[in-house]
């Protein structure tokens, strides 16, 4: 079966600890996407609008810097 292709794709790279992190996003029903995580259906929120989506992106960006001010 052929792979469904994104409609949105963010990919995110953290240059000190080599961490990386792809969205894509598919559309799925009206406004509402199907989130693939590093090439996977994401485990816990498969399905989302846009607004829960950059909300997990910019919590995952704050732990990563919090993260780095901790280590260095």
């Amino acid at each position: 079966m052929a792979r469904k292709t994104a409609r949105f794709r963010i990919s995110l790279k953290d240059n000190l600890t080599g961490e990386a992190l792809k969205i894509e996003l598919l559309p799925w029903i009206g406004s509402r996407f199907t989130i693939r995580q590093n090439g996977l259906i994401a485990g816990r929120i498969p399905h989302a609008g846009l607004s829960i989506v950059c909300n997990r992106l910019r919590r995952w960006l704050v732990r990563q810097v919090k993260a780095g001010y901790r280590n260095h």
